[in-house]
């Protein structure tokens, strides 16, 4: 049985959870503005990137120098764009709990389950037109097996976009913003679910996903 007592702060007054949540918010909002160290960057893991690709097609060995850089710069430009899915995910949560907190204010007569938004959350999209949290769970998780265990988040996403090739539904690739299509940003969704479940760590380096032991 879990212990709520942990929650009673919050329930005594509400205030400090909003307040909670304006902390976060501007914590991960700080860096979201590109600067010119992550141009320089991003620039850098382009060139390098299509250095491998290069080097890769006319089979020459990859220097371990150079994957090492690469891995470096991924994992320094994924701490600004984890953080903005982060948001875009906890910004379409707290629409959740407010379409929810309405229903319950609307409908004083029922017992709402708790479980029943947890439930439909995941495994429902806008209009059925994006695949459900929990087949991307799948798919991550099948992703990461094939990786060893542990990858990057952008080779993850690059492995899972080779597994659901030709499955995709129509709302997966519209974009959330001018670069993101919805599937990508749900990935991120998905994974912090199976870092919740226990199934992926929740104490890896940042930009990195690892499974945990037990589901290797």
């Amino acid at each position: 049985m879990s212990d709520d007592s942990q929650y009673d702060p919050f329930i005594k007054d509400p205030n400090l959870l909003l307040d909670s949540c304006r902390v976060v918010i501007d914590h991960l909002s700080a860096n979201l503005k590109k600067s010119p160290e992550i141009e320089a960057a991003e620039a850098q893991l382009k060139e390098i990137s299509y250095s491998i690709e290069r080097l890769e097609k006319i089979g020459v060995s990859i220097p371990d120098s150079l994957r090492q850089e690469k891995i470096q710069l991924s994992i320094f430009l994924s701490t600004v764009t984890d953080n903005k899915k982060i948001l875009m995910y906890f910004a379409d949560e707290l629409k959740e709990i407010l379409i929810d907190l309405n229903s319950r204010l609307n409908d004083s007569s029922s017992n709402p389950d708790p479980n029943k938004s947890e439930s439909r959350r995941r495994v429902s999209r806008r209009f059925n037109h994006q695949t459900d949290n929990i087949t991307l769970e799948k798919h991550l998780v099948i992703a990461l097996e094939k990786l060893g265990g542990s990858a990057i988040a952008s080779d993850v996403i690059s492995q899972m976009s080779k597994q659901l090739e030709g499955k995709f539904l129509p709302g997966d690739l519209e974009l959330a913003d001018e670069n993101t299509p919805y599937w990508r940003r749900n990935a991120y969704t998905a994974r912090l679910y199976l870092v919740k479940d226990g199934v992926l760590k929740k104490d890896s380096p940042h930009g990195v996903w690892e499974l945990n032991e037990e589901h290797l």
